[in-house]
């Protein structure tokens, strides 16, 4: 296997759309070491065995500036780019000890810790405000990593045994799954968290929430249809759907989808999700009694939502009631 070959190993190992998504990211960290540290066929195998956080920082570094990435989210996605890729040069027999160990860290010394100084620190980079609705951009993102994550807990080998240990890939996907939810209806934390047992009609790939049956995506139907197995194989009583493994509901706050979103693009509220999704549903014309009933929305971040599509479309209060006042049929009787 050559230096290109190990690309494209990791390449395949995503759909035809992750790829997309992934591809000039890892060619911009291989195309660093080409070009900056005179990596080749022959020498590449030696370098990434020892290859330390540093480096990794500095073609980070090279890949904001070279293609003027103004983002914070955007270099999170290459470092955790980078960081699948290494896992998966380790899988097959290209092993760095030390950064795989970093991996597996949570003090300062770990890759995210150090990768997150950096881009924290970083004056070129920009963070979105946590009260301003998620990008698209960095919506697919996001769910390009929950995708991937999800796919991970599904064909991990203790997702029908693992109990209440810290690496849980059974309740991993319980809150990934939470996640997929809300950023598919806008729908607030605790809505999800009180969905019944009986919620999911598999048959028909459809979803109640509050009070609402919705067909679900085709990829989310199917992940959640095969949660529902695998909860049902392991036999909980409970009349929640959402079921952690020790048999308990999940948890009143949001701090476990916080900290998937916060690892996928840097921010880590739930809000500009779900103002992204309420603001979609108010350019599609949905009632806004039917949106705050299925999302749990309040009125200020609704209005919030309103405003933005009004300045999109150049709306402005007075002459939108007036025009629709004159549209009116008592207007031409009075």
């Amino acid at each position: 296997m050559n230096f290109l070959e190990t690309i494209e190993g990791y390449l395949s190992t995503k759909n035809e759309e992750n790829r997309k998504v992934y591809s000039p990211r890892i060619y911009g960290f291989i195309n660093y070491l080409k070009d900056e540290k005179n990596i080749t066929d022959k020498n590449y195998v030696e370098y990434l065995s020892a290859i330390k956080i540093d480096i990794i920082i500095e073609s980070l570094d090279n890949y904001i500036k070279k293609n003027s990435i103004g983002k914070k989210s955007v270099a999170y996605f290459y470092a955790r780019t980078v960081k699948r890729y290494f896992s998966y040069l380790n899988d097959n027999g290209i092993e760095n000890q030390e950064l795989l160990k970093s991996f597996a860290l949570t003090n300062s010394y770990s890759y995210d810790n150090q990768i997150r100084k950096y881009i924290e620190n970083n004056e070129n980079l920009k963070m979105v405000e946590s009260k301003d609705a998620i990008e698209i951009e960095d919506l697919k993102l996001l769910i390009n990593v929950i995708d991937e994550q999800i796919d991970e807990c599904l064909n991990h080998k203790e997702i029908m045994t693992s109990a209440a240990q810290r690496f849980n890939p059974y309740n991993d996907l319980v809150y990934l799954l939470v996640l997929k939810l809300m950023i598919f209806t806008g729908c607030d934390y605790v809505g999800l968290r009180e969905l019944k047992a009986d919620c999911l009609e598999i048959k028909k790939l459809k979803i109640k929430i509050n009070t609402y049956t919705l067909h679900l995506p085709d990829n989310l139907g199917e992940q959640l249809m095969e949660y529902q197995n695998i909860k049902s194989e392991r036999n909980f009583g409970s009349d929640k759907f959402f079921v952690l493994s020790s048999g308990h509901e999940i948890v009143s706050q949001t701090r476990e989808v916080s900290d998937i979103i916060e690892n996928a693009i840097g921010r880590k509220d739930t809000t500009g999700i779900r103002k992204y999704v309420i603001t979609e549903m108010i350019r599609k014309g949905i009632n806004q009694s039917f949106i705050m009933k299925l999302t749990g929305v309040g009125l200020t971040m609704f209005e919030d939502c309103q405003n933005t599509v009004n300045k999109e479309r150049h709306i402005e209060a007075n002459r939108y009631i007036d025009s629709k006042m004159r549209d009116m049929i008592t207007f031409d009787y009075l």
